[in-house]
């Protein structure tokens, strides 16, 4: 949570802050920011500063002469620390935005996308399509993280039920938080469980219409390559697909097997995974639909049909 993170002991007011109005120190604080390779180092000075001070941005600069108490100072000088060293913003404000929603996120949760919102917006038409067959719809959400796939398909698509599933206590933990603050808990379930064992809800695989995943595909050698937000804080649980990054694919085409014809599986994948994820679902008894791009042209989404 972020008020766990800023508790974990408030230096002193470092002397670059002290005596200064919120425009002034959001400059410097910018400066700081950058001299320690945090990109968008203004706008991560400026959205911290308005998280401290519980306003918007707009706020932040019709009040940029306003003068700071040496408390908020000092508040404000640890959250610049920690976010010097890498902690993602979004774990010290608490919030994500994620098609247009606005989602808590906490230390150790993993940080929904905006490539995500590619697989949802693949997701919706295809469970409208379900439901002007069948009053309702069954939707399996596997290492839901935030809850934001499953908080998203359901606030958009009237009729399905989500289950919604992570290993993770402090992943479930703020998935049925979002659910709850958007008001769908009588649609969305979430569950600690891990529905990739075999055995585990069997009856559920057989019923479902659809199964959403964003599973963790980056191969376990490229994790040290990527940047130390995401490296060094992000949980790796989220992030490691195995040797090649595909093997939560792989226990997904096996238990896919559970699904009845026609039902459908959409997936988010990593660069130059498409063919690979194609391949497993089709020897899994699945077609395959499409592979949808993301907003930079990358094939982002693989889309399957059972047809066994």
């Amino acid at each position: 949570m972020p008020d766990d993170i800023i508790a974990r002991g408030t230096d002193e007011v470092s002397s670059f802050l002290s005596g200064r109005t919120v425009g002034e120190i959001l400059h410097e604080a910018a400066g700081r920011l950058k001299k320690m390779g945090v990109e968008r180092a203004r706008v991560n000075a400026e959205l911290l500063m308005a998280h401290l001070l519980g306003i918007d941005r707009l706020a932040l600069y019709l009040g940029s002469k306003r003068p700071l108490n040496d408390e908020l100072l000092a508040r404000y000088d640890h959250l610049l620390s920690i976010r010097s060293r890498g902690c993602p913003l979004q774990w010290l404000t608490g919030h994500q935005e994620f098609m247009s929603i606005d989602l808590r996120v906490e230390e150790g949760v993993f940080i929904p996308r905006p490539d995500t919102e590619v697989l949802v917006e693949t997701a919706i038409p295809l469970a409208q399509e379900i439901l002007s067959c069948r009053k309702k719809a069954l939707l399996m959400d596997i290492g839901t993280g935030s809850g934001a796939i499953a908080v998203s398909v359901a606030g958009f698509v009237n009729g399905v039920r989500v289950r919604a599933y992570d290993i993770s206590i402090a992943a479930v933990r703020t998935a049925r938080y979002n659910v709850a603050c958007q008001r769908l808990t009588n649609r969305v379930t979430v569950i600690e469980d891990d529905p990739l064992s075999d055995g585990h809800d069997d009856d559920i695989w057989k019923k479902a219409d659809m199964v959403l995943s964003n599973p963790p595909y980056v191969p376990s050698r490229d994790i040290d390559m990527l940047q130390r937000e995401v490296r060094d804080f992000e949980p790796r649980l989220a992030l490691d697909g195995g040797p090649d990054g595909l093997d939560v694919y792989r226990r997904i085409a096996a238990r896919g097997r559970l699904l009845r014809q026609g039902a459908f599986i959409i997936l988010e994948i990593g660069i130059g995974q498409g063919a690979g994820v194609a391949e497993l679902l089709s020897a899994a008894g699945f077609e395959l639909l499409r592979i949808v791009p993301d907003y930079a042209g990358i094939d982002r989404v693989v889309v399957a049909c059972r047809k066994e």
